[in-house]
Protein backbone atom coordinates (compact mmCIF):
# COMPACT_ATOMS: atom_id res chain seq x y z
CA UNK A 1 0.00 0.00 0.00
CA UNK A 2 1.46 3.55 -1.22
CA UNK A 3 1.62 5.94 2.06
CA UNK A 4 -1.05 8.52 -0.11
CA UNK A 5 -3.32 5.42 0.42
CA UNK A 6 -2.37 4.82 3.69
CA UNK A 7 -2.87 8.83 5.14
CA UNK A 8 -6.52 8.59 3.50
CA UNK A 9 -6.92 5.38 4.82
CA UNK A 10 -6.25 6.40 8.46
CA UNK A 11 -6.31 10.13 8.15
CA UNK A 12 -9.34 10.10 10.60
CA UNK A 13 -7.19 8.67 13.27
CA UNK A 14 -3.88 10.12 12.48
CA UNK A 15 -5.59 13.89 13.14
CA UNK A 16 -7.56 12.70 16.01
CA UNK A 17 -3.86 11.08 17.65
CA UNK A 18 -2.11 14.46 16.18
CA UNK A 19 -4.79 16.34 18.17
CA UNK A 20 -4.41 14.33 21.25
CA UNK A 21 -0.60 14.89 21.03
CA UNK A 22 -1.25 19.11 20.44
CA UNK A 23 -3.34 18.92 23.66
CA UNK A 24 -1.09 16.82 25.71
CA UNK A 25 1.73 19.67 25.32
CA UNK A 26 -0.79 22.25 25.88
CA UNK A 27 -1.60 20.70 28.97
CA UNK A 28 1.96 20.03 30.19
CA UNK A 29 2.60 23.90 29.20
CA UNK A 30 -0.12 25.26 30.98
CA UNK A 31 0.42 22.80 34.01
CA UNK A 32 4.01 24.33 34.26
CA UNK A 33 3.86 27.98 32.90
CA UNK A 34 0.36 29.07 34.64
CA UNK A 35 1.33 28.31 38.34
CA UNK A 36 5.01 30.13 37.45
CA UNK A 37 3.00 33.35 35.64
CA UNK A 38 0.14 33.32 39.01
CA UNK A 39 3.29 33.60 41.13
CA UNK A 40 5.25 35.64 38.91
CA UNK A 41 2.04 38.28 39.54
CA UNK A 42 1.87 37.48 43.01
CA UNK A 43 5.72 38.39 43.83
CA UNK A 44 4.78 41.69 41.57
CA UNK A 45 1.93 42.34 43.90
CA UNK A 46 3.78 41.88 47.01
CA UNK A 47 6.64 43.76 45.98
CA UNK A 48 4.13 46.33 45.77
CA UNK A 49 2.98 46.21 48.75
CA UNK A 50 6.27 46.49 50.60
CA UNK A 51 7.10 48.82 48.57
CA UNK A 52 4.14 51.27 49.96
CA UNK A 53 4.56 50.30 53.60
CA UNK A 54 8.63 51.22 53.26
CA UNK A 55 7.57 54.96 51.81
CA UNK A 56 4.95 54.90 54.81
CA UNK A 57 7.29 53.82 57.24
CA UNK A 58 10.39 56.43 55.90
CA UNK A 59 7.54 59.06 55.84
CA UNK A 60 6.42 58.43 59.63
CA UNK A 61 10.48 58.31 60.53
CA UNK A 62 11.41 61.73 58.46
CA UNK A 63 7.71 62.77 60.82
CA UNK A 64 9.08 61.60 63.82
CA UNK A 65 12.75 62.74 63.54
CA UNK A 66 11.50 66.07 63.15
CA UNK A 67 9.01 66.27 65.82
CA UNK A 68 11.53 64.96 67.65
CA UNK A 69 14.37 67.78 66.58
CA UNK A 70 11.51 70.44 67.64
CA UNK A 71 10.57 68.85 70.48
CA UNK A 72 14.14 68.59 72.03
CA UNK A 73 15.14 71.87 70.91
CA UNK A 74 11.41 72.97 72.67
CA UNK A 75 11.74 70.76 76.02
CA UNK A 76 15.46 71.41 76.08
CA UNK A 77 16.98 73.34 78.98
CA UNK A 78 15.25 76.69 80.52
CA UNK A 79 12.74 79.28 78.64
CA UNK A 80 11.65 81.14 81.21
CA UNK A 81 13.63 81.57 84.41
CA UNK A 82 10.57 82.61 86.79
CA UNK A 83 8.88 79.21 85.55
CA UNK A 84 12.10 77.08 86.34
CA UNK A 85 12.20 79.09 89.97
CA UNK A 86 8.64 78.38 90.67
CA UNK A 87 8.89 74.79 89.70
CA UNK A 88 11.98 74.19 92.33
CA UNK A 89 10.37 76.37 94.97
CA UNK A 90 7.46 74.61 94.93
CA UNK A 91 8.78 71.19 95.78
CA UNK A 92 11.64 72.98 98.92
CA UNK A 93 8.12 74.06 100.61
CA UNK A 94 6.25 71.03 100.40
CA UNK A 95 9.20 69.16 101.61
CA UNK A 96 10.10 72.22 104.22
CA UNK A 97 13.88 72.43 102.82
CA UNK A 98 15.54 75.42 102.09
CA UNK A 99 18.06 75.43 99.48
CA UNK A 100 21.17 76.77 100.22
CA UNK A 101 23.04 76.85 96.66
CA UNK A 102 21.36 76.65 93.38
CA UNK A 103 24.31 77.82 90.75
CA UNK A 104 25.31 76.93 86.92
CA UNK A 105 27.66 74.24 86.93
CA UNK A 106 30.39 74.62 84.30
CA UNK A 107 30.30 71.26 83.27
CA UNK A 108 28.07 70.28 80.81
CA UNK A 109 25.93 67.15 79.91
CA UNK A 110 27.13 65.33 76.81
CA UNK A 111 24.16 63.10 77.47
CA UNK A 112 21.64 66.20 77.20
CA UNK A 113 23.51 67.86 73.87
CA UNK A 114 25.26 70.08 76.25
CA UNK A 115 21.92 71.42 78.08
CA UNK A 116 22.88 73.57 80.87
CA UNK A 117 23.39 72.20 84.43
CA UNK A 118 22.36 73.45 87.62
CA UNK A 119 23.89 72.61 91.33
CA UNK A 120 21.62 72.44 93.83
CA UNK A 121 23.01 72.02 97.89
CA UNK A 122 21.05 71.39 100.49
CA UNK A 123 21.57 70.86 104.48
CA UNK A 124 19.08 67.95 106.07
CA UNK A 125 18.29 64.76 107.11
CA UNK A 126 18.41 61.56 105.39
CA UNK A 127 14.34 60.77 105.16
CA UNK A 128 13.50 64.56 104.45
CA UNK A 129 15.89 64.25 101.87
CA UNK A 130 14.11 61.09 100.61
CA UNK A 131 10.91 63.40 100.21
CA UNK A 132 12.78 66.10 98.40
CA UNK A 133 14.14 63.53 96.09
CA UNK A 134 11.31 62.12 95.62
CA UNK A 135 9.45 65.61 94.48
CA UNK A 136 12.73 66.82 92.47
CA UNK A 137 12.01 62.98 90.24
CA UNK A 138 8.54 63.90 89.65
CA UNK A 139 10.04 67.48 87.49
CA UNK A 140 11.09 67.30 84.05
CA UNK A 141 14.75 67.34 85.46
CA UNK A 142 17.90 65.40 85.01
CA UNK A 143 19.75 63.96 88.31
CA UNK A 144 23.48 62.97 88.69
CA UNK A 145 26.15 63.55 90.68
CA UNK A 146 25.09 62.98 93.85
CA UNK A 147 27.11 63.90 97.03
CA UNK A 148 26.23 63.48 100.66
CA UNK A 149 28.95 64.21 103.59
CA UNK A 150 28.29 64.77 107.50
CA UNK A 151 27.59 67.98 108.90
CA UNK A 152 25.47 68.21 112.23
CA UNK A 153 25.67 64.80 113.91
CA UNK A 154 24.64 66.72 117.29
CA UNK A 155 20.91 67.33 115.91
CA UNK A 156 17.91 64.59 116.02
CA UNK A 157 17.70 63.05 113.74
CA UNK A 158 21.40 63.89 112.45
CA UNK A 159 21.77 66.05 109.18
CA UNK A 160 23.75 65.81 106.23
CA UNK A 161 25.19 68.29 103.72
CA UNK A 162 23.68 67.06 100.20
CA UNK A 163 24.85 68.07 97.11
CA UNK A 164 23.19 67.14 93.06
CA UNK A 165 23.42 68.37 89.74
CA UNK A 166 19.85 68.90 88.04
CA UNK A 167 19.72 69.16 84.23
CA UNK A 168 16.33 71.12 83.42
CA UNK A 169 14.30 70.04 80.37
CA UNK A 170 11.21 72.46 79.75
CA UNK A 171 11.64 74.89 82.37
CA UNK A 172 11.96 71.85 85.17
CA UNK A 173 8.01 70.91 84.55
CA UNK A 174 5.80 68.60 86.36
CA UNK A 175 5.59 65.06 85.09
CA UNK A 176 3.37 62.15 85.86
CA UNK A 177 3.76 58.89 85.31
CA UNK A 178 3.37 55.05 87.28
CA UNK A 179 6.49 55.08 87.94
CA UNK A 180 6.70 58.80 90.10
CA UNK A 181 3.78 57.70 92.15
CA UNK A 182 5.12 54.15 93.11
CA UNK A 183 8.47 56.49 94.15
CA UNK A 184 5.67 58.70 95.97
CA UNK A 185 4.14 55.82 98.40
CA UNK A 186 7.53 54.55 98.66
CA UNK A 187 8.90 57.31 100.35
CA UNK A 188 5.73 58.01 102.04
CA UNK A 189 5.69 54.75 104.37
CA UNK A 190 6.63 54.57 107.71
CA UNK A 191 9.88 53.05 109.92
CA UNK A 192 12.09 53.50 107.08
CA UNK A 193 15.95 52.65 108.03
CA UNK A 194 18.76 55.55 107.71
CA UNK A 195 21.91 54.20 106.35
CA UNK A 196 23.12 57.46 107.97
CA UNK A 197 22.06 56.95 111.56
CA UNK A 198 23.68 55.85 114.43
CA UNK A 199 21.93 52.77 116.03
CA UNK A 200 22.45 50.90 119.64
CA UNK A 201 23.89 47.98 120.02
CA UNK A 202 22.23 45.67 121.83
CA UNK A 203 23.44 42.16 122.77
CA UNK A 204 20.37 40.45 123.95
CA UNK A 205 19.22 40.97 120.48
CA UNK A 206 20.75 38.88 117.50
CA UNK A 207 21.14 41.92 115.09
CA UNK A 208 21.63 45.43 116.32
CA UNK A 209 18.18 47.71 117.60
CA UNK A 210 16.65 50.32 115.80
CA UNK A 211 17.15 52.13 118.51
CA UNK A 212 18.98 55.32 117.94
CA UNK A 213 22.06 56.14 119.68
CA UNK A 214 22.14 59.00 121.57
CA UNK A 215 25.07 58.84 124.20
CA UNK A 216 27.70 61.11 122.61
CA UNK A 217 24.80 63.59 121.16
CA UNK A 218 23.64 64.29 124.98
CA UNK A 219 25.42 63.83 127.81
CA UNK A 220 23.91 61.06 130.63
CA UNK A 221 25.81 61.86 134.12
CA UNK A 222 23.28 60.18 136.26
CA UNK A 223 20.37 57.94 137.47
CA UNK A 224 18.80 57.99 140.98
CA UNK A 225 15.63 58.16 142.55
CA UNK A 226 13.34 60.46 144.35
CA UNK A 227 10.43 59.65 146.24
CA UNK A 228 10.28 56.36 144.48
CA UNK A 229 10.19 57.99 141.58
CA UNK A 230 13.87 57.24 138.90
CA UNK A 231 15.76 60.30 137.90
CA UNK A 232 18.19 60.88 134.89
CA UNK A 233 20.22 64.04 135.03
CA UNK A 234 20.67 64.71 131.17
CA UNK A 235 23.07 67.84 130.32
CA UNK A 236 23.26 69.30 134.12
CA UNK A 237 19.48 69.14 134.36
CA UNK A 238 16.92 66.13 135.91
CA UNK A 239 14.26 64.69 133.58
CA UNK A 240 11.08 62.27 134.58
CA UNK A 241 9.65 59.75 132.66
CA UNK A 242 7.28 61.75 129.97
CA UNK A 243 9.51 65.15 130.30
CA UNK A 244 10.19 65.91 126.76
CA UNK A 245 13.58 66.31 125.56
CA UNK A 246 14.73 67.58 122.26
CA UNK A 247 11.30 66.89 120.49
CA UNK A 248 11.56 63.52 122.17
CA UNK A 249 9.88 62.04 125.25
CA UNK A 250 11.24 59.94 127.54
CA UNK A 251 9.48 56.84 128.00
CA UNK A 252 11.73 54.68 130.54
CA UNK A 253 14.34 55.24 132.76
CA UNK A 254 16.59 51.95 133.49
CA UNK A 255 19.62 51.52 135.67
CA UNK A 256 21.64 52.27 132.97
CA UNK A 257 20.33 53.68 130.55
CA UNK A 258 17.12 56.32 129.33
CA UNK A 259 14.91 55.16 126.78
CA UNK A 260 12.88 58.24 124.27
CA UNK A 261 10.66 58.10 121.46
CA UNK A 262 9.75 59.88 118.81
CA UNK A 263 6.54 60.23 116.66
CA UNK A 264 6.84 61.56 113.35
CA UNK A 265 5.88 61.67 109.36
CA UNK A 266 8.40 58.71 109.00
CA UNK A 267 6.97 56.51 111.81
CA UNK A 268 7.74 56.17 115.24
CA UNK A 269 11.73 56.40 116.12
CA UNK A 270 12.80 55.17 119.13
CA UNK A 271 16.43 56.85 121.10
CA UNK A 272 18.77 55.25 124.00
CA UNK A 273 21.02 57.15 125.60
CA UNK A 274 23.39 55.38 127.91
CA UNK A 275 26.48 56.29 129.96
CA UNK A 276 29.94 57.17 128.53
CA UNK A 277 31.66 55.78 130.98
CA UNK A 278 32.40 51.81 130.16
CA UNK A 279 32.41 51.27 134.33
CA UNK A 280 28.59 52.11 134.13
CA UNK A 281 27.50 50.68 131.12
CA UNK A 282 27.49 46.70 132.12
CA UNK A 283 25.26 47.85 134.72
CA UNK A 284 22.55 45.41 135.33
CA UNK A 285 18.89 47.00 134.09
Amino acid sequence: MRPVDYYHQYRNVLGALLFLALGVVVAVQAFHLGPRQVMTADLARLKQILDLENRTLADLKKAEDAEASTSSDDDRGIKSLPAFLKHINRISQDTNVIIRELVPSTASSAASGGALKFKLSITTDYLTFLRFAAKLESLNVGINDLQVRPYDPTKTPVEHAIAFSITPRDDAKPLESARIDTIQEKVSAKNKRNPFQRFAYNKSEPKPSPWIDLTWIHRLSGIGRIGGERIATIDSRDYAVGDPLDNMSITEIRNDRVMLKKESADGEQIFVLGFRKKARSNASQ
